[in-house]
Parts: C-alpha cells; structure tokens; sequence
C-alpha cells in the first residue's frame, strides 16, 4: 500500500481502515487524505471518504461524531455569521410562515364567500328560470302556445321571484290571454 501513487482513492481508504486505536489517529489521517484530494474535482470523493470515515469514527469513539464535513474542509462559517445565519432562518420561517399562512386562510375565506355568492347568484337564477318556465306552461295549458309565447317575451328580462309569483296569480284569476298579457305588461 505505501508504494500505491499518492492520489489512489483505495490507498485513502485503506489508510482509514488502519486507524483502528483512537479517534484522534482517524481524525488526523482523515484530514491529509482530504488534502490530498483537494479541488472542486476531488470533492464527491471527499464527502464520500468524510461519510464512511464518519461511520468508523462513531465505532472508534464509542458514539461520538465526526466533526461536520463543512469544518473539515474549513468551508464552516465562523460562530456569529452562523448564529445570525441561524436566527435570520428562524425569523424568516416565523415571520414568512405566519404571514404565508395568514394569506393563505385570507385567500381560503375569500374563496369560499366568493364561491357561496356565486352559488347563491346560480341558485337565484335557476329558480327564476324555473319559476318562467312553469308560468309559460300553465299560460299554454290556459290559453294557448300564442300567449305562453308573448308571455316569454313579457316576462324574458324578470328577474323579480315576486312580480314572478303574481304572474302566477295573474293567470289564475284572468279569463282571457289577452286580458292576462295586458295585467303583465306593466311588469317589463
């Protein structure tokens, strides 16, 4: 193994293989093999090596950890950037998440009364449709297709459930169909 080339990724793993006495041995070995395979081309391997040597470090030291990889590599942000770090991502998901969440039920309740507004509008104008097509038929049962006809366009922009309701009564109590369109003719 000591005449394997320098940069032989076996070489490095079996050099943490023999580290077999303490963590410190393995820390130290750890971090030459890391510089020996330095560079952004290097650095799947060095996370690679970190994370199994991490797994040997816990054996090693009863339970303990590794230090991160981020320390290792001398990557890690120093104490206080970290905590501002830290605090900032906390304030951010509070603050953002809050507020988030806080337009998320605003836009929920909007939702909901726009749709129960628009299902209500619907419901109405069901109901007036209805409501004009049974006037038109018993006006056609009453007096024939050519009053149920003109009573159509009569009553085509009424939109009112009670002049519709005393359309009905209208044809009840008229005798003719002319003398019923000319009761209705005031409601257009």
């Amino acid at each position: 193994m000591d005449d394997w080339p320098e940069d032989n990724r076996l070489r490095a793993v079996a050099r943490l293989l023999r580290q077999d006495d303490a963590p410190d041995g393995l820390a130290a070995a750890l971090a030459e093999e890391l510089a020996r395979f330095a560079g952004a081309a290097g650095l799947p391997f060095r996370q690679a090596l970190h994370a199994w040597a991490g797994e040997l470090w816990t054996r090693l030291s009863g339970g303990g950890s590794l230090p991160p990889f981020d320390a290792l590599e001398g990557t890690e942000a120093p104490d206080m950037t970290s905590m501002i770090e830290v605090r900032f991502n906390e304030w951010k998901a509070e603050h953002f998440g809050r507020e988030r969440a806080e337009g998320m039920a605003q836009g929920r309740a909007e939702g909901v009364a726009q749709g129960r507004a628009e299902g209500v509008a619907e419901g109405v104008a069901e109901g007036v449709e209805r409501q004009r097509a049974m006037l038109y038929r018993l006006a056609e049962r009453k007096f024939g297709s050519d009053t149920a006809a003109a009573l159509a366009r009569r009553l085509a922009g009424v939109a009112d459930h009670d002049a519709l309701a005393l359309v009905g009564e209208r044809i009840i109590d008229c005798d003719t169909g002319a003398g019923l369109l000319e009761r209705v003719e005031d409601l257009s």
